[in-house]
């Protein structure tokens, strides 16, 4: 706190420079006295000086999702220089990356650079506010002059994050898209890594977000009344592990936590031909922003927008996979027939060429031939991806009576009916959960889900916390986790759900787990502040490896089974310290 002094202070001994900067700043209001015999100087602050007077307050949230005690990036492989040099959030990000990289049987990253060119790799990680240590250091502990790095500018970056990925484990020069999207960060990398790699802009795309946890974000939450009370929780008999509560009637706030959540996004094709384990299939993303309003974290309904589709009496006969898949067989024969009689004319185009004397030689002869040849065959290619793009997993884009979940889901022969968990935003806050709840109903009621098939929904943020910008990166691993076991995770905290969710009669609230037959689709759904709303359509790795043929199925399956070997004695080496997780790299591939 500043105050004002109101008599005169006892000097203080200082040195030159500093007694020059405090005479700057307060003029008349301090004497600035040499002592020859030291060389040094004496402050004597007068009445009038005014003075900042450190205080500490009593702070009401105590609570949140630490990182586990014994935590060390060191004992991952990561050198103790750049540990002193990045952000704390670096080296989450850099440790979860590399975890990511193993869990698809990656254990050395240049290994893509065999299938794939350097260009074809992105990067589309975000965070909603990026270092937040350093960027305590920059404003705080520079003012008051602790010993802060010269280069911490670099470390509030948010691309800095991504750009240490590449700096020490990719090297790759393809494409960099950071977004900034509050708790929803990592619901929008997602949607952008698929875009990238549908523009054909990459191949393979990591995509994730991660925040860190600080008293000055804790605080302002608190003054935003979106978080719990720790002390109000105490008072009613709550331990920490109860603080989060979501869809309960005695929700009151959400638990922050920290982290980095990141998934390595590739085309299926790469994915085949490297022989990695597919976890499950991307077949959707929406992003949306809300109505009109005055309140930047006022929950809204904006992806509602994609269950939209124009009213019609008669089902577009796309939505049938047995009518798109005989459209394409019938492309694809017109595809051969028009290559075919293209070979016929190419030969014909060579006798005349050969006739005028323009291919004299049969070295020119066999140039003009490669060369047609390598045309006719990147004409083939490009209506081939054409058809695919009309009768493929896009049949249904810019066709307004069909709804992206809609169309999506009948890219693989499913119905809204197939959706079989909804992982929800669930922050434990009033207003999110009741929004959320309505939003995921409506649009099941909208896109005719039969009466009585209700959802069983997941909000694991009960678990987690709220680690903001790594929100939906980890509510995606929960997703993969559901389809690959068919178990979806009770609310262990649902003690008492809130009756004004039952009129959500497409959302099944759990309180314990449940064991499935399988699940075909999961639905992910996100939400942050600054009207940002966002949902992932997962399905099942199954409806990938129906769609190859049996020795394309077997040669991945040796391919994966050798990938998976390979990773597990790697992961068990860096158990057991034989070798680092994390291989930094020192040169180029």
């Amino acid at each position: 706190r500043e105050v004002v002094i109101d008599h005169d202070l006892e000097p203080i001994e200082l040195p030159e420079e500093e007694a020059e900067d405090f005479k700057k700043k307060h003029g008349d209001k301090v004497d600035i006295i040499e002592v020859k015999s030291t060389g040094q100087f004496l402050a004597k602050f007068r009445r009038g000086a005014s003075l900042y007077i450190p205080k500490a307050l009593q702070f009401d949230r105590l609570v949140a999702g630490q990182v586990p005690t014994g935590w060390d990036p060191k004992r991952y492989g990561l050198p103790e220089d750049i540990v002193q040099q990045v952000d704390n959030l670096s080296l989450f990000v850099l440790v979860s990356t590399a975890e990511a990289l193993v869990s698809a049987g990656i254990t050395d990253p240049y290994e893509f650079y065999k299938y794939i060119h350097v260009t074809e790799i992105g990067n589309t990680s975000g965070s909603g506010i990026g270092g937040m240590a350093s960027l305590k250091a920059m404003y705080k502990d520079r003012m008051f002059e602790k010993p802060v790095q010269s280069d911490i500018l670099q470390e509030v970056f948010i691309n800095t994050l991504p750009a240490w990925v590449n700096l020490l484990l990719l090297s790759s020069s393809g494409p960099i898209k950071t977004p900034v999207g509050a708790c929803a960060t990592a619901v929008e990398s997602v949607e952008i890594g698929v875009d990238t790699i549908m523009s054909g802009k990459a191949k393979v795309v990591v995509v994730g977000g991660f925040d860190d946890f600080g008293e000055e974000g804790s605080e302002e939450f608190a003054n935003m009344k979106a978080t719990s009370n720790t002390f109000e929780e105490f008072a009613k008999g709550r331990t920490p592990s109860e603080m989060s509560r979501p869809a309960t009637t005695s929700r009151a706030g959400f638990m922050e936590s920290q982290g980095s959540g990141i998934q390595i996004l590739m085309s299926a094709k790469v994915a085949i031909e490297m022989g990695v384990p597919v976890y499950s299939i991307v077949a959707l993303t929406n992003t949306a922003t809300d109505k009109e309003g005055r309140s930047v974290p006022a929950p809204g309904q904006g992806i509602l927008t994609t269950a939209r589709e124009a009213p019609t009496s008669i089902t577009s006969p796309l939505l049938n996979i047995n009518y798109r898949s005989r459209q394409l067989a019938k492309s694809r024969r017109e595809i051969k027939r028009w290559v075919e009689e293209e070979f016929e004319e190419l030969k014909e185009e060579v006798e005349l060429l050969k006739s005028e004397g323009q291919l004299s030689t049969p070295e020119l002869e066999k140039e003009f031939l490669d060369s047609r040849t390598s045309h006719i065959s990147k004409e083939a290619e490009r209506k081939e991806k054409a058809a695919l793009n009309t009768y493929g997993n896009q049949f249904y884009v810019q066709d307004p009576t069909i709804s992206p979940i809609r169309g999506a889901l009948a890219s693989f022969g499913l119905t809204v009916d197939d959706i079989g968990v909804a992982s929800f935003h669930g922050t434990s806050t009033k207003a999110n959960d009741k929004n959320e709840s309505d939003v995921v109903d409506k649009q099941f009621r909208h896109l005719g889900r039969k009466k009585g098939n209700t959802c069983p929904s997941v909000f694991q943020k009960y678990l987690t916390g709220h680690p903001k910008g790594a929100a939906a990166a980890w509510m995606l691993n929960g997703a993969i986790q559901m389809l690959n076991t068919g178990i979806i995770p009770g609310n262990r905290n649902a003690d008492n759900i809130d009756l004004v969710l039952k009129k959500f009669e497409y959302v099944l609230y759990l309180s314990k787990t449940i064991q499935t037959d399988g699940i075909k689709a999961a639905l992910v759904k996100s939400f942050g502040f600054g009207q940002v709303g966002g949902e992932v359509l997962l399905i099942h790795p199954d409806y990938l490896y129906a769609a190859l043929t049996e020795s394309e199925y077997n040669e991945y399956k040796v391919k994966y089974n050798q990938r998976q070997a390979k990773a597990y004695r790697y992961f068990h080496n860096s158990l057991t310290g034989v070798s680092s997780f994390i291989q930094i790299k020192n040169s180029a591939p």
